[in-house]
């Protein structure tokens, strides 16, 4: 589960520290200047969920065999439509691209510039209420 919560904190940090930009996670603020990373799903990985892997447990003795999750995100910079931003985005765009493979207390988050079909991010940004802006779609998994 290293490519969750820990992946997501250590994302923020290289972030911030790379580009000097204030680093956000949640749901993006059009007040709030800087990098916004919102995390929007959890998903299993479904190209080796069905590989059998040795069985190991969690620290509560939970099964953890087969799991695999990915976290997805979205990249957005405030102000968003502006020259500004475009250049914040491609600050993180060529951090992500420099950094593909995180170093998370021992253990490995791989960070991936995803694409997804603008009608899947539309009905993303339509349940949050949010106008349709430039951003980058990511993942974190376990490497």
């Amino acid at each position: 589960m290293v490519a969750t919560v820990s992946g997501l904190v250590a994302l923020c940090e290289v972030l911030r520290a790379k580009t000097r930009l204030e680093v956000f996670v949640g749901r993006p603020d059009e007040e709030v200047p800087g990098v916004h990373v919102w995390a929007w799903g959890l998903f299993e990985d479904v190209n080796v969920r069905n590989f059998r892997r040795p069985v190991a447990s969690d620290a509560d003795g939970t099964d953890n065999a087969g799991a695999s999750p990915v976290l997805r995100v979205l990249v957005l910079v405030r102000p968003a439509h502006t020259l500004e931003g475009l250049a914040r985005l491609c600050a993180v765009r060529e951090v992500l691209l420099a950094m593909p493979i995180l170093d998370v207390d021992g253990s490995r988050v791989r960070v991936t510039i995803s694409s997804m079909e603008v009608d899947q991010l539309s009905r993303l940004f339509t349940a949050a209420a949010l106008p349709l802006s430039l951003c980058l779609s990511v993942e974190l998994r376990g490497a």
